[in-house]
């Protein structure tokens, strides 16, 4: 970028700016996340960087303009395309300190500062030298983990980018080296990853199963029955009918499905205000009882935040993989679960053009499969959480699902489907939609069963669920966590190596499945209720339902006795169902039947409340749940 006078075309130096910028946000991105770079993402960012400073620099060049004022103009182009790196890069951080005017604030102090260093060593064209671009996004770097909440800053990440700056110094910038930086971090951004070896731990000798629990995220029950992998695992295996969860999202239900708890005992719940709480420290875990008796523990989880360390959730694995939360060269706040550049997300969020999406399935199984390709033989105990089925949408290729609601579903999907509710045929293209999702997580639950092949002498258990499903306006609510009717409730679940029924249509819930872990391992169940499926406890028994994930002022509470279910708000309001007799919960008994409405009431009071510590919704952990749609006031809510 040295070399052109002021009063020559200005435009070839842009460019060579914008691939070195192209070049450094897309290596910074995959470092930081671990997870290779969608293509789309790879070329919104490329083609954004290409045009962003070229095109005013072409324009500058054509205008008649004085010689010092289209230099002004070209350094106005240079700093201001530095500028707007710098402000993605600190911007997120800064404005979860201080709002937008401090982080617009400390995107420019980044950039200044880069720009004193130039006067120390002054070139003839307005464009920076690359040393001092380097600089100046090492200061931006370095900002971001400084002021991001609880991070460190990262000293060999800056160490590392100011020595970059150095080389480049006697290097120049050619518009061939350019091309060359450029193509070599689009080759690294798009490399897949490495899985690492995996390091056991030694521990004494242990006799018993393998046990494998694979969870997939907002997987309706009536959509499982079309899965193959349901299938496999239900021939020889047992199908739990009337399987309930305890909440109706993520955070509450898996933190059950680990602990064999209710979530008033284990207190991974939502609390007023927009807050959370983690896994009480003091309640045990399935993956703590299996290690301490000598399992060998991994879990390999997709990335929702609530069912990562955040919440106390990886407790007890000695191997917890989970993409999007390594920390290389950015704070957690500034990555994605896309994998997906600065420059590639704005173009998302401002043009509402879909190029950033989850990680999806692909990645799990086959970092799954790593982990089985090193196991020892000695029990395992495999936890696989997918995420396909739970919006956005990436997968979707049903004809019948419109391009304009395939981008929807892919992006803004609380926004978009709230704008097109009642229109005729948005359900079915929903259910459509939502069945490829199911399709594709079901090839990779077969993939992976496939790798893990005939059961081993010692025997193995292998348990297919999710921790809730998903509402399409059964009763006027769309997507999950704010109701507590069936759509949402129940879930399937089929175990494979128990040697019970084929079927059981006795009510079981979630709980269940972690005393049945458990007792295959010869170890006791937590003493709260939960029952082994191995003998499936009576149908009376109750199984307690809350806690939404936006606690409103008349906070909704369920209890299920058999085929009787009742939902009452704290306000009074009450209703009443037989699921027998009205599976879709179209007539609310309550009025007709006052005892058993008393009963189940009592059932409700007598049992406990609780949370666990409160969790702090950073940067990072708030920009993670936006991504999956976890935000106030923005999903239709049910009447």
């Amino acid at each position: 970028m040295n070399g052109s006078p002021a009063g020559t075309r200005g435009w070839p130096e842009a460019l060579r700016l914008g691939l070195l910028l192209f070049a450094a946000e897309l290596l910074l991105t995959r470092l930081s996340s671990g997870e290779r770079v969608a293509p789309a993402a790879t070329a919104a960012s490329a083609l954004g960087w290409a045009l962003l400073p070229t095109l005013p620099a072409a324009l500058l060049d054509l205008l008649p303009l004085p010689t010092r004022w289209r230099a002004r103009g070209h350094a106005l182009v240079a700093w201001g395309a530095m500028g707007l790196l710098g402000l993605g890069l600190v911007g997120p951080a800064l404005h979860e300190r201080g709002g937008t005017a401090l982080a617009l604030g400390g995107a420019v102090a980044a950039v200044a500062l880069s720009g004193l260093s130039a006067r120390f060593r002054p070139s003839p064209s307005p464009y920076p030298r690359p040393e001092v671009v380097v600089l100046g996004l090492t200061l931006s770097v370095a900002m971001a983990w400084a002021v991001g909440p609880g991070e460190p800053p990262p000293l060999a990440t800056a160490a590392a980018l100011a020595l970059a700056g150095v080389a480049l110094v006697p290097l120049g910038v050619t518009p061939g080296r350019s091309l060359l930086a450029a193509s070599l971090a689009a080759a690294v951004a798009a490399a897949p990853g490495r899985v690492a070896g995996v390091r056991w731990v030694d521990r004494p000798p242990a006799d018993g199963p393998d046990l494998v629990l694979l969870t997939v995220d907002t997987l309706r029950a009536d959509a499982a029955g079309s899965m193959v992998a349901a299938r496999r695992l239900a021939d020889g295996g047992t199908r739990f009918t009337q399987a309930q969860a305890p909440a109706p999202w993520t955070l509450p239900s898996v933190a059950t499905l680990l602990t064999g708890r209710p979530p008033s005992d284990h207190g991974a719940v939502a609390r007023e205000g927009g807050r959370y709480s983690e896994l009480d420290p003091a309640v045990p875990t399935v993956a703590e009882a299996l290690a301490a008796a000598g399992w060998d523990t991994v879990a390999v989880a997709a990335p929702n935040p609530f069912v990562g360390p955040s919440f106390g959730l990886d407790r007890g694995f000695d191997h917890f993989h989970q993409p999007g939360w390594s920390r290389h060269a950015l704070p957690r706040g500034l990555q994605n679960l896309a994998a997906c550049p600065v420059l590639a997300r704005a173009t998302e969020k401002l043009a509402r053009v879909v190029v950033c999406h989850p990680v999806d399935g692909a990645g799990l199984t086959a970092h799954a499969l790593e982990v089985l390709a090193q196991r020892r033989e000695r029990p395992l105990f495999l936890w696989v959480h997918y995420l396909d089925t739970h919006l956005p949408y990436a997968h979707v290729s049903n004809p019948a699902v419109s391009p304009e609601l395939r981008r929807v579903l892919a992006g803004d999907f609380h926004r978009g489907v709230a704008a097109r509710r009642g229109q005729p045929g948005l359900v079915e293209e929903l259910a459509a939609a939502y069945a490829d999702e199911v399709a594709f997580v079901d090839g990779e639950l077969v993939r992976l069963l496939d790798a893990l092949g005939p059961a081993p002498a010692r025997g193995r258990v292998v348990v297919l669920t999710s921790d809730h499903g998903e509402e399409r306006f059964e009763h006027g609510g769309f997507e999950h966590g704010h109701t507590l009717y069936q759509e949402l409730l129940h879930v399937p679940l089929v175990v494979a190596g128990l040697g019970t029924p084929p079927t059981v249509d006795t009510p079981v819930g979630l709980a269940d499945v972690a005393a049945t872990l458990l007792a295959r391992a010869g170890l006791p169940a937590d003493p709260t209720g939960a029952a082994d499926l191995a003998a499936p406890p009576p149908p009376e028994r109750h199984l307690p339902a809350g806690n939404l994930l936006r606690l409103p002022p008349d906070e909704l509470r369920g209890v299920r006795q058999g085929s009787w279910k009742l939902i009452e708000g704290r306000a009074g309001r009450v209703e009443l169902y037989d699921l027998g007799a009205d599976a879709a919960e179209a007539r609310d008994l309550a009025a007709v039947e006052p005892g058993r409405v008393a009963e189940l009431r009592a059932q409700l009071e007598s049992g406990a409340s609780g949370a666990g510590p409160a969790v702090g919704v950073d940067v990072g952990l708030r920009a993670q749940l936006e991504e999956l749609g976890y935000t106030e006031g923005e999903a239709p809510r049910s009447p």
